[in-house]
């Protein structure tokens, strides 16, 4: 396969892949609220959704190559584009980093342990891995996992996003692009000891492969997306099922019954680049559906979402522990899980549980409703502007000269 021609692409806004983020987002939400409570809904599939990550990876391997492959051609590029990336998620990690710190200030001065149990060992929230995570290095394996936990898959993608911007700079970048995912699906295979679960312990690994082959599948679209078109919308609609059902078998065999991950998770980065690859011509029934507006909404909300519902998990846990709160949320089992004694949710009263879920994800939306609006979008465009005014300056200067 050669790489397309270096003409611009004519932009195009992808809303069925935006909306797909977004309900990643919420599954990852609801996954982590499944695995810390006793409930009637813990199957197989809903252990797996941890591989919703690996979603986000390719669709970002995707979304980046098309807007940055013919973008960056030379070192201040890179820079630029770094400066853009690293204001559109670090400044989100950084506020939600200081707002779990003051949680878990809360948190002993009240003496209450449910954080150090739902979720974490009593390492978790070591103060001395909070710079490490604030500087986002939780996916080197460098240490274990701490603080705002989903947060080393963001570590792994600003990772992904310089390696592949080294790649988009080559003249052979699909050939550089092919030999990146090879490494890191090899090394991905090879550092883990529970298969596709690869987390702060080499996760940049597993995002690199994912990445990969979502930059690969946009070339694949690029190169052939005329021809697709042409097909008849049916086709589309039954591919859109299809896929979909494949998606759903791929998660019931990920993990088995005892919620232990298996090999067919290692599936997840080569089935997910086909689900971006046709949602990306939204030509179905499926993606119509994605188009409505609150899904759309969703998917704008979905950095948020993801980052947001860790600590939504915990500050609801802790308030079990607050007179006033404590008679009006439910009571706690303590599990045997991962070698030690964790404390869960008990849900098993199926009232109670989807009365508790819809709480716990009205929070999750609510909160990241202003995080993006008073934190996301103010960051992104104000490294825009910086990276504008660096550009003006540069021009005025060689205007000058």
């Amino acid at each position: 396969m050669t790489p397309p021609s270096n003409k611009p692409v004519a932009r195009e806004h992808f809303k069925s892949l935006d909306s797909w983020r977004g309900v990643c987002a919420i599954l990852v939400a609801v996954h982590h609220f499944l695995l810390f409570s006793n409930n009637q809904f813990n199957g197989k599939i809903f252990h797996s959704l941890y591989l919703c990550v690996d979603f986000f990876f390719v669709l970002s391997g995707f979304v980046i190559t098309y807007n940055y492959n013919n973008r960056i051609a030379n070192i201040s590029d890179l820079k630029s584009y770094a400066i853009k990336r690293i204001g559109r998620v670090w400044p989100l990690h950084v506020a939600l980093m200081f707002a779990l710190l003051a949680l878990i200030m809360t948190v002993k001065h009240f003496n209450i342990p449910s954080p150090y149990t739902i979720g974490a060992s009593p390492t978790t929230y070591d103060l001395r891995k909070f710079s490490l995570v604030l500087l986002l290095t939780n996916s080197y394996g460098f240490f274990s996992g701490g603080w705002n936990l989903p947060s080393w898959s963001i570590s792994a993608e600003l990772c992904s996003y310089i390696v592949f911007a080294f790649a988009f700079m080559r003249r052979a970048k699909l050939q550089y692009i092919v030999l990146i995912t090879i490494i890191s699906a090899a090394f991905t295979v090879g550092l883990s000891n529970d298969h596709m679960n690869l987390t702060a312990n080499f996760g940049a690994f597993r995002c690199l492969w994912g990445f990969g082959m979502g930059s690969i599948c946009f070339f694949i679209y690029d190169r052939y997306q005329v021809a697709l078109r042409k097909a008849s919308s049916i086709l589309f609609a039954i591919a859109e099922l299809s896929i979909l059902g494949l998606i759903v078998c791929m998660l019931n065999f990920s993990v088995t019954m005892q919620g232990n991950t298996t090999a067919i998770s290692y599936l997840a980065p080569i089935i997910f680049p086909v689900a971006v690859l046709i949602f990306a011509f939204e030509r179905g029934l499926v993606s119509k559906f994605l188009k409505m507006k609150f899904l759309i909404y969703f998917g704008n909300l979905s950095y948020s979402i993801y980052m947001v519902h860790w600590i939504v998990l915990l500050a609801l846990s802790s308030a079990n522990y607050i007179y006033k709160l404590k008679q009006h949320l439910p009571a706690y089992d303590a599990v045997p899980m991962w070698g030690h004694l964790y404390w869960k949710w008990n849900l098993m009263e199926n009232g109670e549980f989807f009365q508790f879920l819809c709480l716990f994800l009205i929070l999750v939306v609510l909160i990241s409703h202003v995080t993006y609006h008073m934190i996301e979008v103010p960051f992104r465009d104000m490294a825009s502007r910086f990276v504008s005014n660096i550009k003006k300056n540069k021009s005025i200067g060689l205007i000058s000269q």
